[in-house]
C-alpha cells in the first residue's frame, strides 16, 4: 500500500506486478502516472506489488476496484483486455494468465474466504512484450502507458452498472 493512499476511498486502483520483470510491472507504473494527477475525493491508488492479497484485505468494503495487471491472453504486445465482475465471479481465472501467483482470480478467492467484501471487480489486463529479468517496460507498453492511464481515468468516471467487459 502507498503510504499517501486515501483509506476512505470507496473506489480502489490497484496496480499489481514485478518492476524487475520488465512489463510485468505495468500495473505498478500506471499507478504511478495516476499520483501524478488530481484523483476524486473518493478514489484510493494502491502499490500492490506482488502482494495483492494483503493490499484486498486492508481495504474494508470498497464499491468497486479496478486491478491493473500484465496478462497473457494471446494479443499482440500492448493490448489492453478488460474483465468486469461481482466477487462471486471469480472461481477461476477471468483473462489470461497471470504472471505471478498467486494470481488476480486467487487471491480474489482468498480474501472472499477470509470473510473480505469487495463490490465490483474491473481487471485492466495488458499483453506484455517482454517478461525477462529487467527493469523498465519495454518500448511497446511504454508506448501504450498513456492510453492505459486514460481507460482508468475513464473507469473511474463511469457508474459502474453502466460499464461492460471486452477488448479495448
Amino acid at each position: 500500500m502507498n503510504a499517501d493512499a486515501k483509506e476512505t476511498g470507496h473506489i480502489a486502483v490497484i496496480g499489481v506486478g514485478n518492476i524487475l520483470m520488465a512489463d510485468d510491472g505495468i500495473g505498478i507504473a500506471v499507478i504511478e502516472e495516476l499520483k501524478k494527477e488530481p484523483l476524486p475525493d473518493d478514489v484510493a491508488v494502491y502499490d500492490a506489488g506482488t502482494a495483492l492479497g494483503d493490499v484486498l484485505s486492508t481495504l474494508g468494503r470498497c464499491e468497486r476496484v479496478i486491478l491493473i495487471d500484465s496478462c497473457r491472453a494471446g494479443g499482440e504486445p500492448g493490448s489492453i483486455y478488460r474483465h468486469i465482475g461481482g466477487p462471486d465471479d471469480w472461481r477461476s481465472g477471468a483473462i489470461g494468465n497471470s504472471l505471478h501467483d498467486p494470481g488476480v482470480a486467487h487471491a480474489i478467492q482468498l480474501h472472499r474466504l477470509a470473510g473480505g467484501e469487495i463490490g465490483q471487480i474491473v481487471v485492466i489486463g495488458i499483453e506484455p512484450q517482454d517478461i525477462s529479468l529487467r527493469e523498465g517496460l519495454s518500448p511497446a507498453l511504454q508506448q501504450r502507458l498513456p492510453d492505459i492511464v486514460r481507460m482508468v481515468r475513464k473507469e473511474l468516471e463511469a457508474p459502474s452498472e453502466t460499464r461492460r467487459g471486452g477488448e479495448a
